[in-house]
Protein backbone atom coordinates (compact mmCIF):
# COMPACT_ATOMS: atom_id res chain seq x y z
CA UNK A 1 0.00 0.00 0.00
CA UNK A 2 2.84 2.38 0.88
CA UNK A 3 4.56 2.12 -2.51
CA UNK A 4 1.22 2.47 -4.31
CA UNK A 5 0.47 5.67 -2.40
CA UNK A 6 3.90 7.07 -3.26
CA UNK A 7 3.39 6.24 -6.95
CA UNK A 8 -0.07 7.84 -7.01
CA UNK A 9 1.32 10.95 -5.31
CA UNK A 10 4.11 11.21 -7.86
CA UNK A 11 1.67 10.87 -10.77
CA UNK A 12 -0.63 13.52 -9.29
CA UNK A 13 2.26 15.95 -8.78
CA UNK A 14 3.42 15.44 -12.38
CA UNK A 15 -0.11 15.97 -13.70
CA UNK A 16 -0.38 19.14 -11.60
CA UNK A 17 2.81 20.53 -13.14
CA UNK A 18 1.73 19.59 -16.67
CA UNK A 19 -1.69 21.22 -16.23
CA UNK A 20 -0.12 24.27 -14.57
CA UNK A 21 2.14 24.69 -17.59
CA UNK A 22 -0.85 24.31 -19.89
CA UNK A 23 -2.81 26.87 -17.93
CA UNK A 24 -0.04 29.47 -17.82
CA UNK A 25 0.81 28.94 -21.51
CA UNK A 26 -2.72 28.71 -22.98
CA UNK A 27 -4.81 30.44 -20.25
CA UNK A 28 -7.37 27.70 -20.78
CA UNK A 29 -10.27 27.14 -18.38
CA UNK A 30 -9.86 23.39 -18.84
CA UNK A 31 -6.22 23.50 -17.77
CA UNK A 32 -7.17 25.70 -14.81
CA UNK A 33 -9.76 23.19 -13.61
CA UNK A 34 -7.34 20.29 -14.11
CA UNK A 35 -4.53 22.20 -12.37
CA UNK A 36 -6.72 22.89 -9.33
CA UNK A 37 -8.09 19.33 -9.26
CA UNK A 38 -4.73 17.58 -9.57
CA UNK A 39 -3.11 20.14 -7.27
CA UNK A 40 -5.68 19.54 -4.55
CA UNK A 41 -5.37 15.78 -4.90
CA UNK A 42 -1.56 16.09 -4.86
CA UNK A 43 -1.76 18.09 -1.65
CA UNK A 44 -3.97 15.52 0.08
CA UNK A 45 -1.74 12.59 -0.88
CA UNK A 46 1.57 14.36 -0.24
CA UNK A 47 0.37 15.79 3.08
CA UNK A 48 -0.55 12.30 4.30
CA UNK A 49 2.91 10.98 3.49
CA UNK A 50 4.63 13.93 5.17
CA UNK A 51 2.48 13.85 8.33
CA UNK A 52 3.03 10.11 8.72
CA UNK A 53 6.78 10.58 8.38
CA UNK A 54 7.08 13.61 10.69
CA UNK A 55 5.00 12.62 13.73
CA UNK A 56 7.21 10.78 16.24
CA UNK A 57 4.76 7.95 16.87
CA UNK A 58 7.10 6.10 19.22
CA UNK A 59 6.85 9.01 21.67
CA UNK A 60 3.07 8.76 21.96
CA UNK A 61 1.85 7.45 25.30
CA UNK A 62 -0.93 4.86 24.83
CA UNK A 63 -1.95 5.26 28.48
CA UNK A 64 -2.76 8.96 27.98
CA UNK A 65 -6.41 9.76 28.65
CA UNK A 66 -6.85 10.90 25.01
CA UNK A 67 -6.72 7.24 24.01
CA UNK A 68 -9.20 5.97 26.59
CA UNK A 69 -12.52 4.72 25.29
CA UNK A 70 -15.37 7.18 25.89
CA UNK A 71 -18.70 5.95 27.24
CA UNK A 72 -20.56 6.92 24.07
CA UNK A 73 -18.18 5.21 21.65
CA UNK A 74 -19.59 1.64 21.64
CA UNK A 75 -23.07 2.95 20.78
CA UNK A 76 -21.61 5.20 18.08
CA UNK A 77 -19.76 2.26 16.50
CA UNK A 78 -23.03 0.32 16.35
CA UNK A 79 -24.74 3.25 14.62
CA UNK A 80 -22.02 3.51 11.95
CA UNK A 81 -21.93 -0.32 11.67
CA UNK A 82 -18.15 -0.41 11.92
CA UNK A 83 -18.06 -4.22 12.13
CA UNK A 84 -19.48 -4.46 8.61
CA UNK A 85 -16.76 -2.32 6.95
CA UNK A 86 -13.71 -2.41 9.21
CA UNK A 87 -12.08 -5.39 7.51
CA UNK A 88 -12.28 -3.78 4.08
CA UNK A 89 -10.20 -0.75 5.10
CA UNK A 90 -6.68 -0.59 3.65
CA UNK A 91 -3.61 -0.46 5.88
CA UNK A 92 -0.73 1.81 4.91
CA UNK A 93 1.87 -0.46 6.51
CA UNK A 94 0.58 -3.92 7.49
CA UNK A 95 3.78 -4.70 9.39
CA UNK A 96 2.85 -2.15 12.07
CA UNK A 97 -0.16 -4.27 13.10
CA UNK A 98 1.16 -7.82 12.63
CA UNK A 99 0.41 -10.06 15.61
CA UNK A 100 2.95 -12.52 14.22
CA UNK A 101 5.85 -10.06 14.30
CA UNK A 102 4.98 -7.63 17.11
CA UNK A 103 3.89 -7.76 20.72
CA UNK A 104 0.42 -6.52 21.59
CA UNK A 105 2.04 -3.60 23.39
CA UNK A 106 3.85 -2.60 20.18
CA UNK A 107 0.62 -2.93 18.21
CA UNK A 108 -1.14 -0.73 20.79
CA UNK A 109 1.63 1.86 20.41
CA UNK A 110 1.25 1.78 16.62
CA UNK A 111 -2.53 2.09 16.86
CA UNK A 112 -2.23 5.22 18.99
CA UNK A 113 0.36 6.63 16.60
CA UNK A 114 -1.89 5.91 13.61
CA UNK A 115 -4.80 7.62 15.35
CA UNK A 116 -2.78 10.79 16.00
CA UNK A 117 -1.52 10.84 12.41
CA UNK A 118 -5.07 10.60 11.06
CA UNK A 119 -6.33 13.25 13.47
CA UNK A 120 -3.65 15.69 12.31
CA UNK A 121 -4.50 14.85 8.71
CA UNK A 122 -8.18 15.63 9.36
CA UNK A 123 -7.26 19.14 10.46
CA UNK A 124 -4.83 19.65 7.57
CA UNK A 125 -7.47 18.43 5.09
CA UNK A 126 -9.12 21.83 5.40
CA UNK A 127 -5.97 23.83 4.60
CA UNK A 128 -6.76 23.95 0.84
CA UNK A 129 -9.79 26.11 1.70
CA UNK A 130 -7.29 28.96 2.07
CA UNK A 131 -6.83 28.84 -1.73
CA UNK A 132 -10.46 29.80 -2.43
CA UNK A 133 -9.90 33.59 -2.39
CA UNK A 134 -7.07 33.21 -4.92
CA UNK A 135 -8.31 30.41 -7.16
CA UNK A 136 -12.06 30.30 -6.67
CA UNK A 137 -13.58 26.85 -6.97
CA UNK A 138 -15.09 26.87 -3.51
CA UNK A 139 -17.34 23.82 -4.09
CA UNK A 140 -14.41 21.69 -5.30
CA UNK A 141 -12.15 22.69 -2.41
CA UNK A 142 -14.90 22.25 0.16
CA UNK A 143 -16.05 18.87 -1.16
CA UNK A 144 -12.53 17.45 -1.40
CA UNK A 145 -11.66 18.71 2.08
CA UNK A 146 -14.78 17.23 3.65
CA UNK A 147 -14.42 13.90 1.85
CA UNK A 148 -10.72 13.66 2.74
CA UNK A 149 -11.49 14.43 6.40
CA UNK A 150 -14.25 11.78 6.45
CA UNK A 151 -11.89 9.16 5.04
CA UNK A 152 -9.38 9.88 7.79
CA UNK A 153 -12.13 10.00 10.40
CA UNK A 154 -13.02 6.43 9.42
CA UNK A 155 -9.42 5.40 10.19
CA UNK A 156 -9.57 7.17 13.56
CA UNK A 157 -12.79 5.29 14.33
CA UNK A 158 -11.16 2.03 13.30
CA UNK A 159 -8.19 2.57 15.64
CA UNK A 160 -10.45 3.62 18.51
CA UNK A 161 -12.80 0.67 17.93
CA UNK A 162 -10.01 -1.92 17.92
CA UNK A 163 -7.89 -0.49 20.73
CA UNK A 164 -10.03 -1.67 23.72
CA UNK A 165 -9.74 -5.24 22.43
CA UNK A 166 -5.94 -5.00 22.31
CA UNK A 167 -5.89 -3.45 25.80
CA UNK A 168 -7.99 -6.36 27.12
CA UNK A 169 -5.55 -8.87 25.63
CA UNK A 170 -2.60 -7.01 27.19
CA UNK A 171 -4.38 -6.87 30.58
CA UNK A 172 -5.23 -10.60 30.47
CA UNK A 173 -1.61 -11.46 29.69
CA UNK A 174 -0.38 -9.27 32.57
CA UNK A 175 -2.74 -11.04 35.00
CA UNK A 176 -1.47 -14.46 33.91
CA UNK A 177 2.16 -13.60 34.59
Amino acid sequence: MKSLMIKITLILVILTYICSGGYFYYHSDLFEVLMITFGTCSYHFLMRLVVGALIPQERIDPSHRWFKERSWEPAFYKVIKIKSWKNSMPTFNQELFSVKDLSYQEILQNMCGAEVVHEVIIVLSFLPLLCIPYLGGMPAFLITSILAALVDLSFVCLQRFNRPRIVKIIDRRKKRS
